[in-house]
């Protein structure tokens, strides 16, 4: 970098030819310009997708679980919750995505059992059956929730109707739902009280 005195470039700034002048507490300088690389591998490309993906989900998912799960877990700690929930994400579901090993709450309340999809076409639900069946941690008070992601549009739907695990399904509408090749279907269970989580099961949907 050089420190510009005088001549025609001592007060200017911006971008002449290759050289970048401007002026930092007083001294006028300038520089070669310099354009960072942009490599765009297939490993790189996989990556970026991954990480986008992931937080076009935590953006959709924000007011029901980062604000709530994921910074519980970062209470008092040296990270955030939507960190926490991007790194586990991250690591879990590699690059290209694995949408099924997504996470959007990880705990040790039981999930729903023999979970199950149903997709009508017709009127543009997918119900998720499931037993009120509980072997360990879990209440048929237990709140039950479903989100449906559309790759396609990404787009995440979610159950409009707050749902208990002694309600045996929960539903969700997806509109123009035949149009859809794929969707991936996250369902999660919470204490009635907020302090217990299930870990996230997945099912891939192919109207």
């Amino acid at each position: 970098m050089a420190k510009l005195l005088n001549g025609i470039l001592g007060r200017s700034t911006g971008k002449i030819g290759n050289i970048v002048s401007a002026n930092w507490r007083g001294i006028n300088y300038a520089r070669t310009l310099v354009i960072p690389a942009n490599p765009r591998t297939t490993d790189q490309t996989d990556n970026r997708n991954a990480f986008a993906e992931i937080v076009l989900l935590g953006r959709a998912v924000f007011t029901d679980y980062i604000s709530t799960y994921w910074n519980g877990l970062a209470r008092g700690k040296k990270f955030t919750g939507w960190s926490k929930f991007m790194g586990t994400n991250r690591r879990l579901s590699g690059a290209p995505i694995d949408r099924s090993l997504i996470r959007l709450t990880t705990g040790d309340l039981e999930g729903v059992a023999n979970l199950s999809a149903d997709v009508d076409t017709s009127t543009n639900i997918i119900t998720f059956e499931f037993e009120e069946t509980v072997s360990s941690s879990g209440s048929p008070s237990d709140s039950v929730s479903a989100k449906v992601y559309v790759p396609s549009r990404n787009y995440v739907y979610s159950n409009a109707v707050a749902i208990l695990r002694e309600d045996l399904s929960v539903s969700v509408t997806v509109p123009a739902l035949s149009d859809v090749s794929t969707a991936h279907a996250y369902i999660q269970v919470m204490r009635a009280d907020g302090t217990k989580w299930s870990t996230t099961q997945t099912l891939i949907i192919e109207p």
